[in-house]
C-alpha cells in the first residue's frame, strides 16, 4: 500500500533522479516509488541487486533504494536520504505542536507553561483562534484526519483527536466570526456529506483570545454540539453565540428542571401526534392556517388537536404566554429524558 507523504517525496525528485527510486519501510516493503508495479512488494525480492540502499532515519529503519551502484547513484540515494530524513523531521515537529494543542483544549497544560512551550515551538501566544468540536459518524474507510487536515491546510490550523469519533480543530490568526464561523462549520458537514458519504456534526466556539482561552473555546464548541444533538438532532451544526433557549435549559440543575415540571401537568402524557402538531404549531408562529397547511390536515382538525392539547395540559397555546409555557416544559422534558 502506498504511503502518501513518502509518494509525494518520490514524485518530488522523480525528475531528477531519473531513474527507479523508492522508500522501504520498516518490514521491508516497498512504500513508494517511481515505479508502481514495486509499490506494496517485498524490497528483498525486487531489489535483489543492482540497487544502492540507504537507512533514511535514525530512529527508524526507513530506507531508500536508487537503480544502480556507481558513485552518482550513491549520491544520489544520500540525497534521498536526506530528504526523507528532513520530512520526517517536521512530520515529527508538526506532531508535537498538534499534541500541545490537543493538550491546551483539554486542560492538561497551565498558562504560564504554555507560554513557554508556544515560544518554544513557534506557535504565537497571543492571537486570536477559535475551536470547532467535530464529531464524524463514519466506518472504518473514513479517515477523519486526513480530511479535516485538507479543509484546514494553513500553518496556523491544528487538527487533532481527542478519541474515539471526536476531533477538535483550532483555526488561526484572524480567527471567524458569527456567520463566516458559521459557514466554515457548514463546509466540513458539506465535504464529509458529499465525498465521504457520512454525517458530520460541528460544534463551533467562542473566539479566544490567545492559548490559555482555547480550553474554554474547546468546552463552549462541545456544549453547543451537545445541547444540538439534544434538542435537535437533525441540526448539523450549532454556535455557542446562538444556542437560545435551548442552552439556557441545558445544564440546569435537574431538581430546578422537576419543580418547573410539576407546575405543568400533562406534559407526560404528549403521544407523537400531539408532540408533532405542538412543534408544527410553533414553527408558524402559533398561526393555525398555515400549520393546518404544513401538516396537510383540516383546520377544524387542528383546533380539535389544540384542544384536546388545552384539556390535558390546561394551556391553550394560541395564546402567546401559555405557548412558551408548554414550548419550555416539551425542552425541559427532553432535557431530563436525555441526560438520564
Amino acid at each position: 500500500m502506498t504511503d502518501r507523504r513518502f509518494q509525494d517525496i518520490i514524485d518530488g525528485v522523480a525528475g531528477y533522479i531519473g531513474t527507479t527510486a523508492g522508500i522501504l519501510g520498516e518490514d521491508g516493503s516497498v512504500l513508494a516509488c517511481t515505479d508502481p508495479d514495486f509499490i506494496g512488494k517485498d524490497g528483498s525480492k525486487v531489489l535483489p541487486g543492482g540497487f544502492s540502499v540507504m537507512k533514511a532515519d535514525k530512529n527508524s529503519e526507513t530506507r531508500v533504494f536508487v537503480r544502480g551502484t556507481d558513485g552518482l547513484s550513491v549520491r544520489l540515494c544520500g540525497m534521498l536520504a536526506f530528504a526523507v530524513s528532513e520530512s520526517a523531521s517536521l512530520r515529527d515537529a508538526e506532531a508535537g505542536r498538534a499534541e500541545f494543542m490537543r493538550k491546551l483544549i483539554l486542560g492538561e497544560i497551565a498558562s504560564g507553561a504554555a507560554i513557554e512551550t508556544s515560544e518554544r515551538l513557534g506557535i504565537r501566544f497571543s492571537e486570536p483562534r477559535k475551536v470547532y468540536a467535530v464529531r464524524v459518524q463514519g466506518d472504518a474507510d473514513t479517515q477523519p484526519y486526513q480530511v479535516l487536515s485538507r479543509i484546514f491546510p494553513e500553518n496556523d490550523d491544528f487538527v487533532v483527536s481527542v478519541g474515539g469519533d471526536d476531533y477538535a480543530v483550532i483555526t488561526g490568526a484572524g480567527a471567524s466570526d458569527g456567520d463566516e464561523a458559521n459557514e466554515t462549520a457548514a463546509s466540513v458537514v458539506d465535504v464529509f456529506g458529499s465525498e465521504c458519504f457520512v454525517n458530520a456534526f460541528v460544534g463551533v466556539g467562542t473566539t479566544a483570545d490567545d492559548l490559555g482561552m482555547l480550553g474554554k473555546s474547546y468546552s463552549n464548541a462541545l456544549f453547543a454540539l451537545g445541547t444540538a444533538r439534544l434538542f435537535s438532532p437533525g441540526k448539523p451544526v450549532a454556535c455557542y453565540g446562538s444556542l437560545g433557549v435551548a442552552g439556557l435549559i441545558n445544564g440546569l440543575p435537574r431538581e430546578a428542571c422537576r419543580a418547573f415540571l410539576s407546575e405543568v401537568r400533562g406534559v407526560d402524557q404528549f403521544d407523537g401526534e400531539m408532540l408533532a402538531t405542538v412543534q408544527a404549531f410553533f414553527d408558524n408562529g402559533l398561526n393555525v392556517s398555515e400549520t393546518a397547511r404544513s401538516i396537510f390536515v383540516h383546520r377544524n382538525t387542528l383546533l380539535y388537536r389544540i384542544e384536546k392539547i388545552k384539556r390535558v395540559t390546561g394551556l391553550d397555546i394560541r395564546t402567546f404566554d401559555q405557548a412558551v409555557t408548554l414550548r419550555l416544559a416539551l425542552m425541559v422534558r427532553k432535557y431530563l429524558e436525555g441526560t438520564l
